[in-house]
């Protein structure tokens, strides 16, 4: 990548000034509540796209309908009602301008749709907040044509509503250009916080949005078991929920229930189980809350800023990973009724209170490089109007996913045909850990797998010569198992075979012995079971499009994964487990089961079949056995020598 230009896009001249310019507009009491970080959000936009010069000049007009965007959190000193001097944080609206870079990318747009990650796709967010641009783009460009803008916006300006109703103004302003029709949202920002006289708060905010003075660890709202985790530690994955399956999950919820509801149940229960947390733990969820309908009176729909306070829905782990979906999202919805007018107005009166008493808050949001384990945080981007950032060749090819630096933190974003995308990060272990049950049900199968009755499973073998092999190994390069290069070879074409969407993911489940790789070693020679699995998992996209080499590659990562290390974590789970008295059913497939669009691979390659010599010679052939189980692979040393390999699979 290669950044060409760096400016400061300054805000649409308008035939009259703007009523707020130049003024000094203190935080509200949500927006000090506010994380104090900058937000990224990233739109991939397949060719033709609009001119660069378009797209700025819909966002000059964009910024002069939204000032503030323009402007800079700066420290003004004011005087209390009491006479003391004190300093606080504003927004000054000085028209500074937005940060806009222009970058070029030698690659296809479809390199980065297929892996879905937006590194270095948005702008770095600056150490410091203070004088810095609080709305950052980069617009970047493909050899293909195709273009995606990644932006960055401070909480402390826009709330997740707020950056939406943005990015709809601005794409408007890009399709309708000189007859853009300026809208009036509402700039109002102090309508959010008017307390009572005198204040009268009847919570205790401080141990929920606020904590006084510093950061500390006790009874703030973040998880206080929360501690910072590097970086390199904290794995950001994204799982697809399909329209069908989310309708699975609302019919097992019954009753009416949201889309957000019925993944949060989903994700909260299955993060849960993949943590490996103690029964007798409590484990909460941060679900952020708009305030605008909620208030008493309601604030304007189109307020811009910020209006979100949070529910704390709280379960202990053996309730939570036992109970039902409808009683999950039962304790999210009835913690979401407690954040009502009443529970607004006492936030607001607290935050008058506490200021007049000269204390200084802090807000309870974490802070990047923080795990909140066992605790979680979701943000809903559901009723965001991605559809409207339309920049007059039609909505978003794709919503990327950003860098989450918060281990815990989960975003709900709409995916195409109505599904829904988790994007979270979590610690490396647990990240793993989900992937392999975020689809499962209660019992552990899958949830994507479906039963199929056996006559609709057809078993067929395919020989691949030795010639073909040595071909295979050869478009691979380097060294290559011939257990890699049938499994990447099958991997892809069973995959295009059964017409996957682009978008949807697939995987592999892949048995590994572990003998060798325990530590210290088992013997070569023990009887008994002593297997794992891997899971290489990508994008159909990006699998039907990867070379070979890569897939490959994928396959070895994961495989590689399954260490010493994550051997010994497996025998300390299960015996954990069995302490507790748990109940463990395993995640292997039934008879009957689809595993589409997933796979699973069992190698009989190093068997010793020449061994089986009865003393008239080597078995003449091994025959296909029935598989019960539709993705089911076998790889076996063909019949006849040679260095041929036979598939069966079902």
């Amino acid at each position: 990548m290669e950044i060409t230009s760096s400016a400061m896009l300054k805000p649409a001249p308008t035939p009259t000034p703007h009523p707020l310019a130049g003024e000094k507009v203190p935080l509200t009491a949500f927006d000090r509540a506010a994380f104090d970080v900058f937000v990224p959000m990233v739109f991939a936009y397949r060719a033709p796209a609009p001119s660069s010069e378009a797209v700025k000049e819909g966002l000059r007009m964009a910024v002069a309908t939204y000032p503030l965007a323009a402007g800079r959190l700066a420290v003004d000193v004011a005087v209390d009602g009491q006479g003391r001097r004190c300093r606080r944080r504003v927004l000054h609206v000085n028209d500074e301008g937005a940060l806009v870079l222009d970058a070029t990318v030698e690659a296809d747009l479809d390199a980065v749709l297929a892996a879905n990650v937006a590194t270095d796709l948005y702008p770095a967010p600056p150490e410091h907040s203070f004088g810095a641009a609080l709305l950052q783009v980069q617009l970047t460009r493909f050899r293909c044509g195709g273009l995606v803008v990644g932006l960055i916006v401070h909480h402390h300006v826009f709330d997740g509503h707020s950056t939406s109703a943005f990015c709809a103004t601005w794409a408007r302003a890009v399709r309708d250009g000189e007859a853009f029709s300026v809208p009036s949202p509402c700039l109002d920002r102090a309508i959010t916080s008017v307390p009572r006289s005198p204040p009268a708060p009847v919570f205790d905010h401080r141990s929920i949005e606020f904590k006084v003075g510093n950061k500390s660890s006790d009874s703030s709202g973040a998880a206080a078991t929360a501690g910072d985790m590097p970086m390199e530690k904290i794995t950001n994955i994204g799982v697809r929920f399909t329209a069908k399956f989310v309708a699975e999950l609302k019919a097992r919820v019954g009753g009416r229930c949201s889309t957000f509801e019925c993944i949060l149940a989903h994700a909260w229960k299955k993060i849960t189980a993949a943590r490996g947390l103690k029964p007798e733990e409590f484990t909460r969820v941060r679900v952020a809350v708009n305030c605008r309908r909620r208030a008493n009176p309601p604030a304007p729909a189109d307020l811009f800023g910020n209006m979100v306070l949070w529910a704390f829905p709280r379960l202990q782990v053996r309730r939570l990973l036992s109970s039902s979906y409808r009683d999950v999202v039962g304790a999210i919805r009835a913690a979401v009724a407690r954040v009502d007018g009443e529970y607004i107005q006492s936030f607001v009166d607290y935050v008058e209170a506490a200021d007049a008493r000269g204390e200084e808050l802090a807000a309870t949001a974490p802070e990047p490089g923080e795990t909140l384990c066992p605790d979680l945080e979701v943000d809903s981007w559901l009723g965001f109007r991605f559809h409207e950032m339309d920049l007059g060749t039609g909505p978003p090819a794709a919503v990327l996913s950003p860098n989450l630096p918060i281990e815990g933190l989960m975003i709900l974003v709409p995916a195409s045909g109505g599904g829904v995308d988790l994007l979270v990060a979590l610690a490396d272990d647990h990240a793993q850990a989900f992937e392999q049950i975020c689809y499962s049900d209660s019992s552990g199968a899958a949830a994507t797998a479906g039963d199929m009755p056996m006559e609709k499973i057809t078993n067929i073998g395919v020989r691949f010569t030795a010639k073909f092999v040595a071909e295979l190994k050869a478009r691979v390069g380097g060294r290559c198992s011939t257990f890699e290069c049938i499994l990447a070879h099958a991997w892809k074409k069973i995959t295009a075979a059964r017409g996957l969407k682009p978008e949807e993911f697939t995987r592999v489940r892949v048995a590994v012995n572990c003998r060798r790789r325990a530590n210290p070693p088992a013997p070569a020679d023990l009887f008994g079971n002593m297997v794992l699995w891997a899971f290489p998992r990508l994008q159909v996209r990006r699998l039907l499009s990867s070379s070979y080499r890569d897939v490959v590659g994928a396959i070895r990562a994961a495989v590689a994964r399954v260490d010493g290390e994550y051997i010994q974590s497996f025998v300390d789970y299960v015996e954990a487990a069995d302490a507790r008295g748990e109940e463990l059913a395993a995640t292997a497939a039934e008879p009957g089961e689809t595993l589409c669009p997933d796979l699973e691979v069992d190698s009989w390659l190093g068997f010793r079949f020449h061994e089986m010599d009865l003393g008239t010679g080597p078995p003449a052939a091994v025959l296909s056995p029935d598989l019960p189980i539709e993705g089911l692979m076998i790889l076996v040393p063909a019949g006849g020598g040679g260095g041929g390999v036979d598939l069966k699979v079902k």
